[in-house]
């Protein structure tokens, strides 16, 4: 291997060496070489190599000096462990220069020359640092914090330039500290914190571009533990939150597995003081106003905003972590669409995704610089960070809704609104299982009916079940996915039981979940051979809605479902069967046949099978509703998993059959409008979204078999 490189004070427009011909004890350096290039006090150019030796067993590392014109030739280098490391540094007649050639033995060839543990080598990086920490600048002393994870911070009193790296010398040995430092200024005096390992009497040479800080770890002023750290910390809004995003960020990878350190995170995120967030500019300056910015679970960095830039002054957005880390993301990277209203000029909203360290779930808030191509930068801040994984997805979800939202975006959103609404549901889901009045033994028909929020038509529905005499050994299940409600439920149902007799197993979820899961929870605990999912909202016409629905699975082969005749309160048609259609830019979408019709339409009269059946009212096998996994549960809060299941059943060659002699009336979404995660974002159009993606070549034969129905009927031959 051949590696050559300039270091990182090097001028570029001084010429570089060509490759020696080093010689280590009169063998060739072919295992690997680099430089440093440096000016001597006569004005001249000095190259130090530094070269290994390629046989195995008897790698030999070497210096040598020489200029560009006698590259060429054979050039004996010394072996490091018969060389005085201070005859090379004191050739250089700049501090910078000497620094240079320091950082490169500590820093560049352990791992590109692979000579690390090395002994002669070792010895010769201890000589070098300890020789450069002699022309320290500054003697700084240190405040260490003990942390978790045998780590100590230590926070340096003023250094005269930003540590560009950092070199601990501790037992005889030369390290590479991982951790990179972070400047910050407090009560107008510059401070750099660096985490450090604990033990020892370590000296740490902080390395400026032409200065050296010496820091003794062993003689703190003082040492204090993690408490004192937070104690420090708190009400700090200015360098406590960079010292804050510094911690988070390059602590994150040591807290798995670590409690005190996960522990620790968890206390400096709470610590995080909030940061105004910037009013918009004037009209005609460039700028980024962020909507939000978060970290979703995956390690995505998500960014949604409006951006204003008619000129194409900006280059790019750059995440910052308290000095630790930037990421940045490109203009080119930024999703746009036409930021709505008559005022919105070039305004455009956007969105955009970045990979950031794991760190980044724990800030409550995200810091960007605006950078423009001229170099310039503006710092902006995102609002606080939505909380918990539900308030995320709806700040995705808000945007599309706000925003002109054509495939490009939901595509985009789509995996990040699947992944947070997935968080949201990863958790124990029954908070409480009660019983309310004596429950049937063995029930030929379990009922489940999901609640939230809207508990107006309960007692309706439970009156009629209590004189339906085939209700009598159902199973009733309810499901209540608004906790909040829990006392006034009990309380109506325990009116309910003591003046009909009315009898429950109550299922109270942990959180508001959505009305899937709330209809798969209570199907996981039905005990009867045939499930029946109702809404809240459905209230049965008579007696006979049951006894028809059982007959149809009697009468009928492979049967996967029956729905019944659902009605308005004037009673008009709500629900004869479900079909699919497209609207005018191509998306499908769910109808009703003979919706609006009179009750006694002679077509809704017909018993048949059908393309779909709402969720409203619909009797299953409990058995093949398990056997298909249940509701699908990626749909947001409501819509589009009824057809979903339905389309899946017909997968598996199962037949949807119309059922109107069973006949219920149904006060239509009644709860779902109480839902904000519904009315305030485009979850019904991201649903959508979902629902055409999964069953396109499915909607569409439906569709097509509609339009030959109606042309054969159209032409007497129906």
């Amino acid at each position: 291997m051949v590696a050559a490189g300039l270091p990182a004070d090097a001028d570029p427009t001084m010429p570089g060496p060509t490759a020696p011909d080093l010689r280590i004890d009169g063998r060739p350096a072919t295992g690997g070489w680099l430089f440093h290039r440096g000016n001597t006090a006569d004005g001249g150019v000095r190259f130090t190599w530094i070269g290994r030796t390629g046989e195995a067993g008897r790698r030999a590392v070497g210096l040598a000096v020489g200029t560009d014109k006698g590259a060429r030739d054979p050039l004996p280098a010394a072996p490091a462990g018969l060389l005085s490391i201070t005859d090379y540094l004191s050739g250089y007649a700049a501090i910078g220069d000497r620094i240079g050639l320091v950082r490169q033995l500590v820093e560049s060839a352990p791992s590109v020359l692979h000579v690390k543990g090395h002994e002669a080598f070792e010895a010769l990086r201890i000589e070098a640092l300890r020789t450069i920490l002699a022309e320290a600048t500054q003697q700084s002393p240190a405040t260490l914090f003990t942390l978790p994870g045998n780590m100590k911070l230590a926070l340096i009193g003023e250094p005269s330039e930003p540590v560009e790296a950092v070199a601990v010398l501790d037992a005889g040995r030369v390290t590479r500290s991982p951790f990179r430092p972070v400047g910050f200024t407090v009560n107008g005096r510059r401070q750099t914190a660096l985490l450090v390992p604990a033990g020892g009497r370590a000296v740490a040479a902080l390395l400026g571009r032409h200065s050296i800080v010496s820091v003794r770890l062993g003689r703190a002023v003082s040492r204090q533990g993690p408490g004192d750290l937070s104690a420090l910390l708190r009400g700090q809004p200015g360098w406590g939150a960079d010292l804050i995003r510094y911690l988070l960020t390059v602590l994150a990878p040591y807290a798995s597995g670590q409690p005190e350190i996960a522990g620790l995170l968890d206390e400096l995120a709470a610590l995080m003081p909030p940061t105004p967030v910037p009013a918009p500019v004037a009209d005609g300056a460039p700028a980024v106003s962020l909507s939000t910015a978060f970290a979703a679970p995956g390690g995505s960095l998500v960014v949604t905003g409006t951006l204003h830039d008619p000129d194409g002054l900006i280059a790019r957005l750059e995440w910052t972590a308290g000095g630790a880390m930037t990421v940045a993301i490109d203009r080119a990277a930024l999703l746009c669409t036409p930021s709505p209203g008559p005022a919105s000029g070039h305004r455009l909203g956007f969105v955009a995704t970045a990979a950031v360290p794991s760190a980044a779930q724990r800030f409550r808030q995200h810091r960007f610089d605006v950078v423009l191509r001229s170099g310039a930068r503006v710092e902006t801040v995102a609002p606080p960070v939505p909380s918990g994984s539900a308030a995320a997805r709806d700040v995705l979800l808000r945007f599309l809704h706000e925003h002109p939202a054509d495939d490009r975006l939901f595509a985009r959103l789509q995996p990040l609104v699947a992944e947070l609404h997935a968080a949201h549901l990863a958790r124990p889901r029954i908070a409480e299982d009660l019983a309310v009045g004596e429950l049937p033994p063995d029930p030929p028909v379990t009922v489940v009916i999901p609640l939230y929020r809207t508990l107006t038509f309960l007692r309706h529905q439970a009156i009629a079940f209590a004189l339906d005499p085939a209700m009598r050994e159902a199973e009733v299940i309810l499901v209540l996915d608004s906790p909040e409600q829990r006392d006034e439920l009990l309380a109506i149902l325990d009116g309910l039981g003591a003046t009909y007799g009315f009898s429950a197993r109550v299922l109270v979820h942990s959180a508001n979940l959505g009305y899937a899961p709330a209809v798969n929870t209570g199907a996981a605990a039905a005990r009867a051979p045939k499930l029946v999912r109702m809404n809240s909202d459905v209230v049965p016409a008579d007696d006979r809605w049951l006894p028809a629905l059982l007959r149809r699975f009697r009468r009928s082969r492979r049967v996967g479902a029956a729905g019944p005749k659902l009605l308005y309160g004037d009673d008009s048609l709500q629900h004869a069967g479900l079909t699919f259609a497209r609207d005018r830019e191509g998306r499908y979408y769910n109808t009703h046949f003979y919706k609006g019709y009179p009750r006694n339409y002679p077509e809704a009269r017909r018993a048949r099978a059908v393309p779909a059946l709402t969720g409203a009212c619909l009797m299953l096998d409990t058995a093949v509703y398990r056997s298909l996994g249940g509701m699908c549960e990626d749909y947001v809060v409501g819509d589009f998993e009824d057809s979903d299941l339905s389309l899946r059943l017909a997968a598996e060659g199962l037949r949807l059959w119309y059922e109107p002699a069973a006949e219920l009336y149904h006060y239509e979404r009644e709860s779902i409008v109480r839902n904000a995660s519904y009315t305030d974002t485009a979850a019904c159009r991201y649903n959508q979204y979902i629902h055409t993606t999964r069953w396109k070549s499915q909607l569409q034969r439906v569709i097509n078999l509609n339009l030959r129905l109606s042309s054969s009927v159209a032409m007497g031959r129906g």
